[in-house]
């Protein structure tokens, strides 16, 4: 039988702290417990295995947590308990916006072995409104998985416009 996501938010609360996760116990029905994003019309929460149902994970409470699509596709698949929370720790931030911030700037810096904040500075002051401008129109010209734009997509697009207007 399937629990419902409030009966998962109800087992865990007495046990993790949640000042290692993105959200807090209050808004956990509703919120990835790594990222922090919200249920909307785009997006949903997904139960996912600690240990996977293909290792042998049951699906039980003591065995899920409540990720969104992205986050449940990056999770760890390790027949290891401790894993999980571990990845969750590590790679959490208790502001959604503050963690895509920091999961776009990974990916930039991933891709193409430079720190974007780094990058980003190199802008000069009167170039920042081009910028913007620039990055506006090459966002137009992309498109979105779920509702949302991928972190690859968000870094190719801002390293083009980046060279663009450091160049011109």
């Amino acid at each position: 039988m399937k629990k419902k996501h409030q009966d998962l938010v109800d087992y865990w609360e007495l046990k993790i702290n949640e000042s290692h996760m993105g959200i807090d116990w209050a808004e956990a029905h509703n919120h990835c417990w790594r990222c922090g994003e919200g249920v909307s019309s785009t997006s949903r929460l997904e139960r996912a295995h600690i240990i996977p149902d293909s290792l042998g994970g049951l699906d039980k409470p003591e065995n899920l947590v409540l990720l969104c699509n992205l986050c449940h596709n990056e999770a760890p698949d390790i027949a290891d308990k401790n894993v999980m929370w571990d990845w969750i720790k590590r790679t959490s931030s208790t502001h959604y916006e503050e963690w895509c911030r920091l999961r776009l700037h990974q990916e930039f810096k991933n891709l193409f072995g430079i720190d974007l904040f780094e990058q980003l500075k190199k802008i000069p002051n009167f170039k920042r409104e081009l910028f913007t401008e620039e990055l506006n129109k090459k966002y137009s010209k992309t498109s979105t998985h779920s509702g949302r734009f991928k972190y690859s997509t968000r870094a190719y697009a801002i390293k083009s416009v980046i060279d663009m207007v450091i160049i011109n």
